[in-house]
């Protein structure tokens, strides 16, 4: 079995929360998910900055399998977020959950390309799995949810990304969708 099939409990579970259903529902208030997509933004601005310094993204050989940077969401999701009338000056409160994984990120696996590969596939294969269903429940223009720079279909970046991973990241992977869970509960609370 690939990570997605191992992992695919930990994704559901996450995709379970209260927060997620309401997402899905069409009935999220724009300030609730204007304060969702603040924490997404801290959280994905770490580690894809940190991913894409370790090479997470780049092409495994050269000529053999596209690069992976046009999954990088951090642009967007900030784009979204200002879209909606935030403001980076005077932003919502991070929940405990980002600012754990920013610590844990650069704490414990900034220098692990296989944890940051794993982690990396658990962020961006949540927005991949959902975001065209969800991007038209969401206030605004939910542009997080496109990938208009991924070389290929939602499809095949999910294989190319089954390409860099192994099994042995599960763990890692799982605790990624763990993370996203624990945000998405303290976002509700």
């Amino acid at each position: 079995m690939g990570l997605k099939e191992n992992t695919s409990a930990a994704h559901t579970k996450a995709h379970q929360t209260s927060f997620s259903q309401e997402m899905m529902s069409g009935n999220m208030s724009e300030d609730k998910y204007k304060k969702y997509l603040w924490n997404a933004y801290i959280a994905y601005d770490i580690l894809e900055d940190i991913a894409l310094s370790m090479g997470v993204y780049g092409t495994i050989k050269e000529g053999d399998h596209r690069p992976l940077d046009g999954v990088i969401r951090q642009d967007a999701i900030l784009a979204d977020f200002k879209e909606l009338g935030g403001d980076p000056a005077n932003p919502p409160a991070l929940v405990a959950a980002v600012n754990e994984f920013k610590s844990y990120v650069v704490g414990t696996i900034q220098h692990d390309k296989d944890s940051l590969t794993a982690q990396s596939f658990a962020w961006h294969n949540h927005l991949l799995a959902s975001g065209a269903e969800i991007k038209s429940k969401v206030p605004g223009s939910g542009s997080m949810y496109d990938f208009p720079d991924a070389l290929g279909t939602v499809a095949e970046v999910q294989a190319d990304f089954a390409i860099r991973t192994t099994e042995a990241m599960t763990a890692q992977a799982t605790k990624g969708y763990e993370y996203i869970e624990r945000m998405f509960e303290q976002l509700n609370a």
